[in-house]
Formats: C-alpha cells, structure tokens, sequence
C-alpha cells in the first residue's frame, strides 16, 4: 500500500497547474502523480506539429525530472489509475497497487469521441489525442496517398492541414454547415475554408455518412447525399468526451464530472479539473464543457490551493470559450460568444473585414460591455479582450478606437484600469 496526501490522477495541464497551487501553501504535503503514457507530461496542442514534421517527439515535454524534484513530487508515469474508490479513499493502479490518499484531483481528461456509423467497426481508422497516435498516423501518412478526415472542429482542421503538408490528398466531411462552427462564425469560416480549399483540401460541410467500408488497402465512405469516397487513411476526429470511467457511482457526474466553483465535488476529498469537468458558465445560469487549455490551467490551480486549504484562494468565475487556430500562416482566434443564438441575439457586432486577404475581425457588445471576439490575421491583445470580459468593463468611450485599433485601445483601457 502506497500512502500519500495528495493524489493527483492526470499529467496534463490541470495536473501539473494543480502542483504548483499545492506548493503556494503546502510546501512538503506528500504528492503522487500517476500518467498513462510513459512519457514526460506534454501538451496534445502540439501532436498535429508532430505527425507534420515541425515538432520532434523528444522535445515536446513540459517538465522535466528537475520539476518534479523540485516540488516533492513523485510521478508514475506509466501506471495509470484503473479504479477510484470514494468510500475507501483508495486508488487501484493498472500495476495492481494501491495507493491510500487524504486528497484527490481526477484529472483524466477527455478520449474521442467515435460516432454510430454503421460498418465503422471494421474500419481500421484512426484518432488523435495522445503521441501514441500522432507517431501512428505519421508513420501511416508515410505510405499513404490520401486521407479522408471525419469532423471539421479544431482537431479535424489541424489534421487536414498536417497531412496536407505532407503531400496527401485530404478531404474533410462534416455534418455541421461550416467548418470550425463552435469556435468562429460564418463569415471567418469561410475564410478559412477557401484557405485549405486554396491549397487542395477537399471540404464537404452539411453531410451526414450512412455507412463505411473498407478493403484493398483502402476505407469507404457512403454519404446520405449520395457522395461515395475513398482513401487510404481514415481519421475520426468527431470531438471527445470526458473519461470518467475510473470513478464510482459516488462522485456525481452529468455530462462530465459536476465540481463546485473551487473544483470540489459532491465528495469532500475528491477534487477535479480540466476537460474531464462540467462547472459553471461565465455568461449564463448553467454547467458547461469546456476543454481547453487555459481552463485547464486556472482550474488546476484553483484546486490545488483549495486542496490545500489556501483560504485566500479565489472561485472559478466561470467557463470562457477561447480558442486559437493557426493554418497556413494565417492565425484566428474567437474569445467568448460570438455566434448568434437564442441566448445572445440582443449582442450589437462591429465588423472589420478585408476582401482582399484573410482578415477579418467581430466585436461583440451587450450594451458597452464586450462579450465576444473573433480576429483572422488582427492585432489584439487576447489577454486584454479576455480581461475586458471577464470584469465586464464598460468600454463606451472607446468603441470606435477598438473598431479601428483593437491593440493599442485595449491596452489602453487596461493601463487606465491599472492606474
């Protein structure tokens, strides 16, 4: 039996964020972090760097040994927590050890999610989100002419833009009617898509598959439109779904893990952060999914110092969709709400946009309150916009000089603040 204060389920973003909170108060409190992979903790942003060639597998790691000795941190790195009982405070590892714990963040993060098409099964089709599966798929894209992508979200774009690099004949289905539709609207999509359709991406929005196939060393895709395809490699990449398979019917879960503004479950030990919870949304009454890094970073933070009983620790204020795509050299990125919706119909836009190249920008105002951006290839600030949300600073005074330079009147309105 292996005996420890605080165990810390995960080595990604919110696992390693979650050491550091500990150590603001706690600075010998045992720690024990259990991975899955064998490999020192890295970020999944950079797998598709990788299978494209512009990342080396060894030089991907966020920590080193010296972090960890550092802070008193013993991580097992290949013996993964298989079961989590809440009643015993106990820990079974895949090794078949057990570890006894007083505190404990399930940080396991999300898997893909795989949707119901019939004949997938026999599939050999592949996913992304660990370096296991990026080396697969580079390994693969090697021998391969052609790929067909399943899914048009973040992961499924970068995808098409790697293989693409690599000489492969790339087609994208998606079902929604644009590409990256969660993350940008439809103007700023389209612009990205003629990009990668620019440079021979194929892009199918709207379709939905009825059935797949596969032989002769290729994959088979049947469309409800009646479109057949074909590839050589097949890549779900349809979003993912928060792995919480390891906890008993105890810790209370919805979508993914329900946690509390200091990351605290329903179970006063047990603590979690990152894509694995659902925790409150910054702009309305409800529990959301929100996977991406800088939650994971935020949250890890707050519930290492709530686990360590930091009283002077401050709550989650709530979930911001933020979200950064590179491609081609172009850089995009969307803060908050910026599609229209039921919810946010009431939001005034003030839109820049250069017909002439990939650039375009969206500021969306509730009254003089900003509450969503979306920039193609603009100069601004992400953390400023951020910050102008999150406390909900009036910028009505400044409206017209955010519309023409965003950078330099939102630092502006920041430095005044600051003063």
């Amino acid at each position: 039996m292996i005996n420890t204060k605080y165990l810390l389920i995960g080595s990604g973003h919110a696992a390693l964020s979650a050491i550091d909170g500990i150590r603001m108060q706690d600075e010998n409190g045992p720690i024990l972090m259990t991975g899955a992979e064998g490999r020192s903790p890295y970020s999944p942003t950079i797998l598709p760097y990788v299978i494209a060639g512009r990342k080396d597998p060894s030089k991907t790691q966020l920590k080193d040994e010296a972090f960890f000795k550092t802070r008193k941190v013993i991580f097992m790195e290949k013996d993964p927590v298989k079961v989590l009982n809440s009643v015993m405070s106990r820990a079974y590892l895949e090794s078949g050890k057990e570890v006894s714990y007083e505190k404990v963040l399930v940080a396991t993060g999300a898997v893909p999610q795989v949707p119901s098409i019939p004949g997938l099964d026999d599939c050999p089709y592949e996913v992304l989100r660990t370096m296991e599966d990026a080396l697969k798929i580079r390994e693969k894209a090697k021998k391969a002419q052609s790929a067909i992508i399943v899914g048009a979200g973040l992961i499924g774009m970068h995808l098409a833009e790697a293989l693409s690099s690599l000489g492969l004949k790339v087609t994208v289905v998606e079902a929604l009617p644009h590409v990256l539709g969660t993350y940008f609207d439809e103007v700023s999509s389209q612009m990205i898509r003629q990009s990668f359709e620019e440079r021979g991406v194929k892009i199918l929005t709207g379709c939905l598959i009825s059935k797949a196939a596969s032989g002769d060393g290729v994959c088979a895709l049947s469309l409800q439109n009646g479109i057949d395809l074909s590839a050589n490699m097949l890549i779900i990449a349809t979003g993912v779904r928060p792995r919480t398979d390891i906890l008993d019917e105890y810790v209370k879960k919805d979508k993914g893990i329900l946690v509390d503004n200091f990351m605290k479950t329903n179970v006063p030990n047990i603590w979690a952060a990152g894509d694995v919870v659902q925790c409150k949304d910054f702009f309305e009454d409800r529990m959301v999914l929100n996977g991406i890094l800088p939650n994971a970073v935020q949250q890890g933070i707050i519930a290492g110092r709530s686990m360590a009983n930091d009283n002077n620790v401050k709550p989650f204020r709530g979930s911001i969709a933020m979200n950064t795509f590179s491609f081609f050299g172009n850089k995009a990125l969307s803060i908050g709400q910026v599609n229209g919706s039921d919810n946010n119909s009431d939001l005034k836009e003030d839109i820049i946009l250069s017909s002439s190249s990939v650039r375009y920008q969206k500021i969306l105002y509730k009254e003089d309150i900003i509450r969503g951006v979306i920039s193609i290839n603009t100069q601004l600030d992400p953390g400023v916009f951020l910050r102008l949300i999150i406390d909900q600073i009036s910028v009505h005074e400044q409206k017209n000089l955010l519309g023409a330079s965003s950078l330099k009147a939102g630092r502006l309105i920041m430095s005044a603040r600051w003063r």
